[in-house]
């Protein structure tokens, strides 16, 4: 579980979410079931390499002493039982988020202006290249 909570950040990004300091209005956020089914797989892929790393291996049944669990295959390729549990993982995500006083928001990107530093964010729209500098300048110096 650790790994997974780690991850949890970069595995809502990737579905176009993240955490908030703020509990969430509607803790039921993922009602979509293809985002679900996304965040599951990575979830899922998350915790296999953690365990694969930890030197676990697939095994035909969970055996703790010998490092096996049946479940150390890609999601797609386990039974959808199995999907179940990653996908109930997810469900449960916005409200153990919200238990923390936590929420989830979408992901909304700035306009590119707000995320450039220095001056040239605030310069027209023809000069952001950098400071001023033509655009086809700021090209031949990165190309050598």
């Amino acid at each position: 579980m650790p790994a997974a909570a780690a991850a949890l950040p970069l595995l809502l990004a990737r579905a176009g979410y993240r955490i908030t300091a703020t509990p969430a209005s509607v803790p039921d956020q993922f009602g979509d079931p293809a985002t679900i089914e996304r965040l599951a797989a990575d979830a899922h892929d998350t915790w296999a390499d953690a365990r694969t790393e930890q030197g676990w291996v697939r095994g035909a049944a969970r055996r703790d002493e010998h490092r096996e669990h049946p479940d150390l295959l890609p999601y797609c390729d386990l039974a959808d039982e199995r999907r179940e549990i990653d996908r109930a993982l997810v469900r449960a995500i916005p409200s153990m988020l919200a238990q923390a006083g936590r929420g989830l928001a979408p992901i909304t990107p700035e306009p590119l202006s707000r995320s450039l530093p220095g001056p040239a964010a605030d310069a027209p729209p023809g000069d952001r290249a950098g400071a001023g500098a033509p655009a086809a300048a700021v090209g031949d110096r990165a190309g050598g």
